[in-house]
C-alpha cells in the first residue's frame, strides 16, 4: 500500500478514489475525520489521505492523477 495523495478536501480525494477505481485501481481513503480539527491543530497535520492498496498500481495512478489534474 502506497501513499499517493493527500487534501484537506474529502470529496476531492473520494472523486480520485472513484477515478481510480474507474481504471480498476483499488484504493482507500484514510484520515477523513481528521481534516474537521484544521485551524486547531497545524492544518499540515490534517490532511486526509488517499492510498493505493497495490504498490503494483501505484505507477498507473501517479500517471492518471497527473493527466486529470
Amino acid at each position: 500500500m502506497k501513499l499517493l495523495y493527500k487534501s484537506l478536501k474529502v470529496a476531492e480525494l473520494h472523486i480520485i478514489k472513484g477515478l481510480l477505481e474507474s481504471y480498476g485501481i483499488e484504493c482507500e481513503v484514510k484520515r477523513e475525520e481528521i481534516t474537521g480539527f484544521a485551524g486547531q491543530i497545524p492544518w499540515s497535520e490534517c490532511l486526509a489521505e488517499l492510498w493505493v492498496l497495490n504498490d503494483q498500481d501505484f505507477e498507473k495512478a501517479e500517471k492518471i492523477l497527473k493527466e486529470q489534474l
